[in-house]
């Protein structure tokens, strides 16, 4: 073998053990995470599980049904609750992003502020209303339970005249 062809022999297997090395580094860097998790989707039909409902002694009560129904294709989540009271249908709608971009609006013509973002496998969702009287909050914690098969509600409410907690529990319909 001539002294070049040696040459060349030696630059390529130092560049092959050098290549070697770099991945051998790289997957004992990476070998204690886990793999990414994809995020829970939320998307169905879900209806009131009035038995499992909590809601705070005192909330305006007389729910004879509900149905919330979400098309969540992240990062997009858009959101309708129909609630039947006292024969009257209320509705709740938005759409929002999950990266908790702030999102300007009004609601009974009060001006609002919506968020929405992930908290590990919950989204959070934040309404902020501008009230006469001072600001108010409403925060839910959404999280899938039971497989999938349930949907809960966590809510926080606070404001100048009127705060609660209420657990709303409702189950997968479609």
């Amino acid at each position: 073998m001539t002294p070049e062809r040696e040459a060349d022999v030696r630059l390529h297997t130092l560049r092959a053990a050098s290549v070697a090395a770099l991945l051998v580094v790289s997957a004992a860097a990476t070998a204690g995470e886990p793999p990414a998790k994809p995020r829970p989707d939320f998307s169905g039909k879900w209806v009131l599980d009035q038995a499992r409902t909590r809601l705070q002694p005192g909330f305006p009560g007389g729910i004879a049904s509900g149905v919330v129904r979400i098309a969540h294709r992240e990062p997009s989540f858009a959101f309708r609750r129909a609630f039947t009271r006292g024969g009257e249908s209320e509705l709740v709608a938005f759409t929002l992003t999950t990266d908790g971009k702030e999102v300007a609006g009004s609601e009974s013509g009060m001006p609002t502020r919506s968020t929405l973002a992930w908290d590990g496998d919950a989204l959070v969702y934040l309404l902020v209303y501008a009230a006469p009287r001072g600001e108010a909050r409403n925060t839910v914690r959404y999280t899938l339970e039971d497989g999938g098969r349930t949907l809960v509600a966590r809510e926080s409410f606070k404001g100048p005249r009127l705060s609660y907690e209420n657990v709303w529990v409702f189950a997968k319909a479609e």
